[in-house]
């Protein structure tokens, strides 16, 4: 028997994701409701818990294009943000009853991973079952990313900070030159994330560069405490103790090429030194070699997953 969300045990929800993916993606209550039922675009029509006996044998997360936040989506384009099972077959029912929910409103396609408030970029690579469950119901298999992680206790920048520019947490009196940034550089899901994040952890959770009084880039930098944890910081059960984040993370256009995304990158990354970080994930990206160069390497391996829903 299907359900809807608005019957959810969160409780019992977490322990099936827990038993089914892998530690790496370990989850808890408050991050799965907050990117689920507690974040905008949830569908509640289309997600769904497989319920037998009062046991729970599988659940799916359906949500909406953020389309309607910012420019860039496609509206018709729908999010399979999570999907855990006890047996094949409850999972096959979730997902018919999420794609015929969403035919009938017209969708295009059910892409993996990737909404507004992420758990996954895509489907996680080395994890054989649910990739296959994938493939096997159509999904057609796209681009690779992947989160890189290190332990901060010893990270140092020997290259130091490009001269003429200034990097600092930022403060409420920098809002409007970072949002005229955001305006000309990353109008759309960067702006919102980041500004988002902003109203609610405060202006200390972004690290901004400056040039005189221009804005010229910025890293998003969360850490444990964080009341939202966005990005790769959903997995901050797995990185232990002190654990921290960065990004996403972004510079000037015309600025690009003068060492000013090292920069960036080393700031962010001294501040949350300096606030006790340990562990640091920076989340979906292919900048392998940009991020190495800071002791970086890749963890969590992902790829993208989309299945096709018009004829």
């Amino acid at each position: 028997m299907l359900l809807s969300f608005r019957h959810a045990d969160f409780d019992a929800l977490v322990q099936l994701w827990n038993s089914y993916y892998p530690a790496e993606f370990s989850m808890d209550v408050a991050t799965f409701k907050s990117k689920t039922v507690g974040h905008d675009l949830f569908d509640w029509g289309a997600s769904a818990i497989n319920v037998r006996d009062d046991e729970i044998l599988g659940f799916v997360t359906i949500k909406r294009s953020a389309g309607d936040l910012y420019a860039g989506p496609n509206i018709d384009v729908f999010h399979l943000q999570s999907i855990a099972y006890k047996e094949a077959d409850s999972a096959v029912d979730l997902l018919s009853h999420a794609k015929q929910v969403l035919k009938n409103r017209g969708a295009q396609a059910l892409a993996f991973g990737m909404d507004n408030g992420h758990f996954f970029p895509g489907c996680p690579e080395g994890f054989h079952a649910l990739r296959s469950f994938l493939m096997v119901n159509g999904f057609e298999e796209g681009p690779v990313s992947f989160d890189l992680e290190r332990d901060l206790v010893d990270y140092s920048w020997p290259k130091g900070l490009p001269e003429g520019a200034e990097f600092r947490v930022m403060r409420p009196e920098d809002v409007p030159a970072v949002t005229a940034f955001f305006d000309a550089e990353f109008p759309a899901r960067w702006k919102f994330d980041v500004l988002g994040q902003v109203k609610i952890e405060g202006p200390q959770t972004v690290m901004a560069g400056f040039i005189g009084e221009r804005c010229v880039g910025f890293a998003l930098i969360q850490n444990e405490g964080a009341k939202n944890p966005i990005g790769g910081a959903v997995w901050h059960n797995s990185l232990g103790p002190n654990w921290c984040s960065l990004g996403p993370i972004g510079v000037a256009k015309d600025i690009r090429g003068m060492g000013l995304g090292d920069g960036m990158l080393a700031a962010g990354l001294l501040e949350l030194q300096r606030r006790g970080g340990r562990r640091c994930i920076i989340d979906w990206t292919t900048l392998g070699d940009f991020y190495g160069r800071h002791g970086f390497t890749p963890t969590r391996h992902y790829v993208g997953a989309t299945l096709q829903l018009a004829p």
